[in-house]
């Protein structure tokens, strides 16, 4: 939404990087949105935005409750919730007498099974007398996230942005799902856009659709089943840090780890290269290292991820995110000098350096 309302997502308008780069520092320099911008995107999908719509609900399928013949369980759909047989030791509910679920509350949970649900058994579907009940892990399952953070919610917003070009090679259009003018086709091949909304938005393998109160302040039913039986295009995301496969067949996203520090991702974030060859920092903040000065100088990172494994047998655990400033960053413009420590059993001389700084700001005892 941000690079559709700010008009930096058109990649006829914006194919050379250069002039990309200078409109997006000019909209640092902004401070805020046009509000004419903002009303007219919104004005134009404004029933998208509808949580309970009944055409097209936001990130929601209308047809899940004629297509699947039975309704999930409604624990089910919240995260951290006992739902099934699972022990109640963490959640004191059960699926014979479920709570509702406050509508703002059930939003988070919506976006949470799009981008981390399991992969495994689910409600059935059909669909043109093709009845399953499986179902691939999400986009994001089991992965960490690395997100620039400003001084503000904007700069936040702006500081995200990458380039439209990164992803040029889709044969569809760049939509978001509630700019779609058509619900997709669950036995079709799905999208597979070029552009910059469509690649990180169109690549949900779980289809949710929830069922309001009469007032629409609370969720009462839920559906939760399969969105497509074709894979879907693999993409590189830029908020991802890449190592080389163990096979050494191409390179896989980092997961998050309960028993690993965050700040033991930081060579990965500062340097685009750690030295072995085998990491890849995030690509938006490769494009960071064009922004303004006075921007890169408050810049600080937020981390946020889930331990799970693949198919949700184990309590996912959510990490707290933690903001911390990398003062040693961008490298073009204050160089990462390694330090060294001497030989072993002697003392310690010089000071820790600000990448050192930067590293113990971000750890403690944070994990994720």
């Amino acid at each position: 939404m941000t690079a559709r309302i700010t008009g930096l997502d058109s990649l006829d308008r914006w194919e050379r990087y250069g002039p990309w780069k200078a409109a997006r520092n000019q909209a640092f320099t902004g401070g805020y949105f046009e509000e004419n911008a903002v009303e007219e995107y919104l004005n134009k999908y404004a029933d998208r935005f509808d949580l309970f719509d009944a055409a097209q609900p936001w990130l929601q399928d209308p047809r899940l409750a004629a297509q699947c013949p039975s309704r999930t369980s409604l624990n089910k759909l919240v995260v951290g919730r006992a739902t099934g047989n699972n022990p109640v030791w963490l959640s004191h509910v059960t699926d014979s007498a479920p709570q509702t679920v406050r509508s703002h509350e059930a939003a988070w949970n919506l976006l949470t099974w799009l981008y981390y649900g399991p992969s495994g058994q689910i409600t059935p579907r059909s669909v043109r007398g093709q009845k399953e009940s499986n179902v691939t892990a999400g986009p994001l399952r089991s992965r960490i996230s690395f997100l620039p953070l400003g001084r503000s919610v904007y700069e936040s917003l702006i500081a995200g942005l990458v380039h439209p070009g990164r992803y040029d090679e889709g044969a569809d259009p760049d939509q978001a799902p509630w700019e779609a003018g058509a619900l997709p086709d669950p036995l079709g091949i799905p999208p597979c856009p070029s552009g910059l909304s469509g690649p990180l938005t169109s690549r949900f393998r779980h289809a949710v659709l929830l069922g309001s109160s009469p007032d629409g302040r609370t969720v009462t039913d839920a559906w939760i089943t399969w969105a497509w039986r074709q894979p879907s295009a693999e993409i590189s995301d830029p908020y991802l840090i890449y190592d080389t496969a163990k096979d050494r067949a191409g390179m896989r996203a980092r997961s998050a780890r309960l028993d690993r520090a965050v700040w033991r991702d930081l060579d990965a974030l500062l340097m685009e290269d750690t030295g072995s060859g085998t990491s890849r920092r995030p690509a938006v903040f490769t494009t960071l290292l064009d922004a303004p000065q006075d921007v890169l100088d408050a810049l600080r990172v937020r981390a946020i991820g889930f331990d799970q494994d693949g198919q949700g047998r184990r309590q996912a655990v959510v990490h707290r995110h933690h903001a911390a400033r990398a003062h040693a960053w961008p490298p073009r413009r204050v160089p990462v000098r390694p330090r060294h420590e001497g030989h072993a059993g002697s003392r310690r001389t010089s000071r820790p350096g600000p990448a050192e700084g930067a590293a113990t700001s971000m750890g403690g005892d944070r994990r994720y």
